[in-house]
């Protein structure tokens, strides 16, 4: 009796499998989240926090000339913090691949040891990437890209005092970032791949809010990083 009773309940199950099967694919449930986007364009604006890691700051002694007399001091890796400002336009080739350029200027700078002011200077990027909708109001996406850029640099002469030795004493002397052991233009480089994510959150209507975290450079000569934390406010037509 229990062998006939479980191989009933086997076929009863069975029969219900198919059932159910053939039931969903009459009625399919409803697809996730789905993107539409083939042929539109977007603008937008972007502001952004700017990252610079393994900065080099060589100090020299310099005479009223700015000739450099001597290192003093070398500070390595050093990080700074500046900001700066975007224009995007964009396409979607199709309903989930897009390219887009950027132009971007620095607007915030920040100064290490009291004597190099930097900051980006101006960028230009082209990307490409692919996005996925997570939910219905929030889609993420990765691109990867080549930029071109530059830096903003203002090197100061401050004084300050050498640490002197038994047979050297003290001295007040002028010192300033130098110019031949570092790039004069920070970077060594004009030219560096990019990547970035980010999420795209539905506002109203054809109104985006984007964050993003990527890096923007990496100088090959210097070895300067530069990472970048963006919000950005999108429009689609």
């Amino acid at each position: 009796m229990i062998c006939r009773f479980n191989l009933k309940s086997v076929m009863l199950f069975s029969l219900l499998c198919v059932f159910s099967q053939l039931s969903n694919a009459r009625n399919p449930q409803p697809a996730g989240p789905t993107l539409s986007k083939e042929d539109k364009t977007y603008i937008g604006l972007g502001a952004h926090f700017n990252r610079f890691k393994s900065i080099e700051l060589v100090m020299v002694e310099i005479d009223s000339n700015r000739n450099e007399l001597g290192t003093l001091s070398k500070e390595f890796p050093l990080t700074a913090h500046t900001t700066s400002a975007s224009l995007v336009l964009g396409t979607y080739i199709t309903d989930h691949i897009k390219t887009e350029v950027r132009f971007g200027q620095g607007v915030g700078a920040d100064t290490l040891g009291g004597a190099l002011e930097l900051n980006i200077g101006q960028w230009f990027n082209w990307y490409m990437g692919a996005a996925y909708p997570i939910t219905d109001y929030a889609t993420i996406y990765a691109q990867y890209g080549l930029s071109i850029y530059n830096a903003e640099v203002t090197r100061f002469a401050i004084e300050t005092r050498t640490e002197g030795s038994p047979t050297n004493p003290p001295r007040d002397v002028i010192a300033s970032p130098s110019r031949i052991q570092m790039e004069e233009e920070l970077f060594g480089e004009h030219f560096s791949t990019s990547w970035l994510v980010g999420v795209d959150f539905s506002i109203i209507g054809d109104w985006y809010w984007s964050f993003e975290y990527g890096r923007l450079l990496n100088d090959a000569d210097t070895g300067i990083k530069v990472y970048q934390l963006n919000s950005l406010i999108k429009y689609e037509f």
